[in-house]
């Protein structure tokens, strides 16, 4: 069986978040039961561009990945060669996988293979949630909705969801199209390193013997950092030993906007920015942190939430991530409403009770392992492509 993935950002273009992790993950763990799998994306990486060769075949991890050169308008992804690939690749595969909504890989990719009729799925990847769509560009995603990703979303054989969250929400747009839940996987071996526990402070002197609170993620609006200024400036006036560390990447505009806010609240020195970590360093965040938190305004699934719990972290999120149903089944962390005070409270009973936190990290491990391993996550897609097959 042979299948393409078209998207419009990969590894190594991390700045993106779990989504670029999460399907390289899914084609890693398909390549590994036998499928033949390739990826068509662009070389994006923000304003530059990714160090990779272009226009031809590289391995990475059992997949073959071709990148194709983006141009002007850069926010669309646009590229002239990732058409003419896609082209050229299409009618080659059995089935087409599309990872993302709104940008140019998609529209073309579903356009030609329509073309060559051949069978696509579309994950939106959490794109297609109605609070996702007001919080920003709602009039600009609406006509595109109308005019372009309705048909190709009444086209496509399936609709690919991460959560029963992202399920409810694409419904509740009016579509009725099939869908399918396969939730991002990891390979919970890379995550057992105990033993980096003690590199953050050797970074970061200042967080010795302090209680640190992570967030490792895209710096974005929709991460409710909004929310958690004011929840943390509560936590530090109850627990000055409470340090927030803030891992990832994002617009600069924007980290500088809550750098000011954090100041403003009066809190900045109990506040340690990090940039973007990858590999063992990203690891070392995990390890030596005390508790995971997200408190975003949507999410539809949260791959730096379930990375967290592989580390044996315990975690504070919103009822707007798409884990938050396991996350509760579990007991592998504390779920809470939008709202500063409920989030810093959440927080607070995870400082002072360490047993509590230990006994929700070690839950959190467990269905880590349990429901989200390549193995599980690569066959349930196997079976979802195999039945499109046969249709």
């Amino acid at each position: 069986m042979k299948i393409l993935h078209v998207t419009p950002a990969y590894i190594p273009a991390y700045r993106y978040g779990g989504a670029v992790t999460s399907v390289h993950e899914l084609c890693k763990g398909l390549a590994r039961k036998g499928v033949d799998v390739s990826v068509i994306t662009t070389n994006i990486d923000g304003n530059k561009n990714l160090a990779v060769g272009i226009n031809r075949p590289i391995e990475i991890e059992g997949v073959n990945v071709i990148y194709c050169p983006v141009t002007r308008p850069r926010s669309y992804c646009y590229s002239p060669g990732l058409a003419k690939k896609l082209n050229e690749y299409i009618p080659k595969f059995d089935i087409i996988h599309l990872h993302s909504v709104y940008l140019y890989p998609t529209f073309i990719a579903a356009r030609l293979s329509r073309l060559y009729k051949k069978p696509y799925i579309m994950h939106p990847l959490g794109a297609l949630d109605p609070s996702m769509i007001k919080l920003k560009g709602s009039l600009k995603k609406g006509i595109y909705i109308k005019l372009i990703e309705e048909n190709n979303i009444r086209s496509a054989a399936t609709i690919h969801v991460d959560s029963v969250y992202e399920r409810d929400r694409f419904f509740s747009l009016g579509f009725k199209r099939p869908v399918e839940i396969v939730p991002p996987a990891l390979n919970f071996s890379d995550y057992i390193k105990p033993d980096l526990a003690l590199e953050l402070i050797k970074k970061y002197p200042q967080l010795k013997e302090k209680k640190v609170i992570l967030f490792l993620g895209r710096i974005h609006f929709k991460k409710g950092f909004d929310l958690l200024g004011p929840a943390f400036k509560i936590v530090v006036e109850k627990r000055p030993d409470a340090y927030l560390v803030i891992t990832g990447d994002g617009d600069e505009r924007y980290i500088a906007k809550i750098k000011k806010m954090f100041h403003s609240l009066g809190i900045s020195k109990n506040v340690v920015f990090t940039g973007l970590l990858l590999g063992d360093d990203k690891l070392c965040a995990f390890y030596g942190s005390d508790i995971f938190i997200l408190p975003s305004f949507g999410e539809n699934f949260g791959v730096a939430v379930l990375e967290a719990m592989a580390c044996a972290l315990p975690v504070v999120i919103t009822d707007q991530v798409g884990l938050y149903p396991d996350v509760r089944k579990y007991n592998a962390g504390i779920v809470t409403g939008c709202d500063a005070l409920q989030i810093a409270r959440a927080v607070l009973n995870l400082l002072n009770d360490e047993e509590l936190g230990k006994r929700m990290g070690e839950n959190g491990r467990r269905l880590a392992q349990d429901s989200f391993s390549l193995d599980t996550v690569a066959g349930k897609m196997i079976q979802i492509y195999e039945s499109i097959k046969r249709k």
